[in-house]
């Protein structure tokens, strides 16, 4: 509803938090993208909407305010380079969770998760497949990569949900709520989830060493 409140380190209630322990209750199976024609603005004091968003990664959603094309994928703002700085895209790439505190699972929250932070995800959802677990059976911790150059989030799981707690969390994770909060098609799997963020991570990556392979041979070609 437009307000804004900052979690106090209960170690310190007078510094934020540095991280918080959450249930990832469901996710959005693609990539949800974001579109600001002007930019994004944080300190806009103004509740700033974007011109055009999809939730599945596939095409503008039906209510998208300004949308640019038919199809994400034939995006001029979706392609490598488009961005007004770097080489970054001008429709920002974000995965969709629905999490929860372990407390208060009837109370699921958005959290989206920005482009430099996708694959610490991915990451952390191969991690848990690896040891046969799924991401609603486990208490994330959520903080932040303090080694990273910019702003970027750190996924720590700190053991298994007890039993009652993981029932209740199967049983919002197929909820109305839920998918309002996920948009898209969900995935309740943890495998469906790693496959699609791997593949859209690494056709993401070859894209942009494409693009900079097709940059030095100009250069070469202009010495």
């Amino acid at each position: 509803s437009g307000e804004r409140t900052v979690l106090k380190n209960p170690k310190d209630p007078d510094s934020a938090a540095t991280s918080i322990e959450a249930v990832i209750v469901n996710a959005n199976k693609g990539l949800a993208k974001v579109f600001y024609i002007k930019g994004y603005d944080p300190e806009s004091s103004e509740k700033q909407k974007p011109d055009c968003y999809s939730t599945d990664g596939v095409a503008p959603a039906s209510d998208a305010a300004n949308a640019q094309s038919k199809k994400c994928a034939t995006c001029l703002h979706n392609q490598f380079g488009s961005a007004k700085q770097g080489k970054g895209k001008a429709c920002s790439d974000t995965k969709r969770l629905a999490i929860a505190a372990v407390d208060q699972i009837n109370e699921p929250m958005l959290l989206r998760i920005p482009p430099a932070s996708l694959k610490s995800l991915a990451d952390y959802i191969k991690f848990l497949d690896n040891r046969d677990a799924d991401f609603d059976q486990v208490v994330t911790k959520i903080s932040f990569d303090m080694d990273a150059e910019s702003p970027k989030l750190a996924f720590k799981a700190l053991g298994f949900l007890d039993d009652k707690t993981a029932r209740g969390v199967k049983e919002m994770a197929d909820t109305d709520l839920v998918r309002d909060i996920v948009g898209g098609s969900m995935a309740v799997i943890h495998e469906s989830l790693a496959e699609a963020d791997q593949k859209a991570i690494a056709a993401e990556v070859e894209e942009e060493e494409e693009g900079e392979d097709g940059e030095d041979g100009e250069e070469e070609k202009k010495g």
